[in-house]
């Protein structure tokens, strides 16, 4: 006899024990970033998760130099430090982030992952050649001929 968490008591010789004993189907979280970023194994999530970090320190380190060379200090009002670091910080950490990819061997899905955040349906020409290209635009020229 096997008793199971929930009470449920079943004969170790029974034709079902198998379907209790059967590992669980519950994806764990590095399947569903495998699937969601489109790599092949866990060990491509664990590398992306070393760039991404890489990337991070290196930006935060960038900051101090690059702050104090431009003469921004405590005092500096934030909105100033914030459109500074938006201007200098903030496009060198896309700069780290291909170049660390490119040292781990993830360029590809670092450069497919930069071209994602910046150029989907979000960059004013994207939209415009959307709009060109929609179906709702080749109606409306086609009505207007008849």
């Amino acid at each position: 006899m096997k008793l199971f968490p929930d009470g449920v008591v079943l004969p170790t010789n029974s034709p079902h024990f198998y379907l209790v004993t059967q590992p669980s189907t519950k994806t764990t979280w590095v399947t569903r970033l495998q699937h969601r970023w489109g790599v092949r194994s866990g060990w491509q999530v664990l590398v992306i998760f070393l760039v991404f970090g890489c990337t991070g320190f290196t930006a935060m380190y960038f900051k101090r130099p690059v702050f104090t060379w431009l003469g921004v200090t405590d005092q500096t009002p934030g909105w100033i430090r914030f459109l500074i670091w938006m201007v200098t910080v903030l496009p060198a950490y896309q700069v780290f982030l291909l170049f660390y990819g490119f040292l781990f061997g993830q360029f590809t899905f670092f450069w497919n992952f930069e071209k994602r955040l910046f150029w989907a349906n979000r960059h004013p020409i994207s939209e415009v050649l959307t709009f060109l290209s929609s179906d709702a635009i080749h109606a409306s020229r086609h009505s207007r001929r008849d």
